[in-house]
C-alpha cells in the first residue's frame, strides 16, 4: 500500500471514530473513563508485583507502597462509578470559569473606577464567562456529552479536510 493510500484509510477511520462520538458520546465518555480506570488499576497492579519482587531495602520505604495502593482504589472508584468521574471533571472546569468570570468581573469593575472606556465589555466578557460556568456546573454530564460531540465533529472535519488535501494536492 502506498503512503498516501495509508494515511486516506486512517483518515477515514478517524472520520468513523467523529462519528460515533457524534452519535453516542455519552456511552463514549463512560467507555472512555473504564478505560481509563483499567488503565490505572493495572499499572497500580504492576506496581506492587514489581515492589514485591524487589528485595532491596530502597523498595521497602512507604512511598511507593502507598502511590500504588491511591492508584488502584483510584482505578477501582474509575471502574465502579464511571458516571461519577465523567460528572466531576466538569464541575471542577465549570467552578473554574466561574472564578475566572468573577476575577474578570471585579477587573471590569476597577477599569471603570479607573476611568478606562474599554471597561463595559470588559464586564461583558466577565458576565459571558460567568454564565458559562454556571451551566456547565448546573448540568455537568450533558456539559461532558457536548465537548464529546464537538470533538467528534472537529475529528470528522480535519478528517475530511486531510483526504481532500491528499487527494487534490497529488
Amino acid at each position: 500500500m502506498n503512503s498516501k493510500l495509508t494515511q486516506i484509510l486512517y483518515l477515514i477511520i478517524l472520520i468513523v471514530l467523529g462519528a460515533v462520538l457524534v452519535i453516542y458520546p455519552g456511552d463514549t465518555l463512560t467507555i472512555g473513563v473504564k478505560v481509563l480506570g483499567a488503565g490505572l488499576l493495572i499499572s497500580a497492579i504492576v506496581a506492587i508485583v514489581s515492589l514485591l519482587i524487589r528485595k532491596d531495602q530502597i523498595e521497602m520505604a512507604v512511598f511507593p507502597w502507598v502511590g500504588a495502593v491511591v492508584t488502584a482504589i483510584a482505578g477501582l472508584v474509575v471502574l465502579l462509578n464511571p458516571e461519577l468521574v465523567i460528572s466531576v471533571f466538569p464541575i471542577i472546569a465549570g467552578a473554574g470559569i466561574l472564578l475566572y468570570g468573577a476575577s474578570g468581573l471585579f477587573k471590569a469593575m476597577n477599569y471603570r473606577k479607573g476611568g478606562f472606556g474599554g471597561w463595559k465589555m470588559a464586564l461583558v466578557f466577565a458576565l459571558i464567562t460567568i454564565l458559562f460556568g454556571i451551566l456547565i456546573v448546573a448540568n455537568p454530564f450533558k456539559t461532558a456529552t457536548i465537548i464529546v460531540r464537538l470533538i467528534g465533529i472537529i475529528l470528522m472535519y480535519n478528517s475530511v479536510s486531510g483526504i481532500w488535501f491528499r487527494i487534490a494536492f497529488k
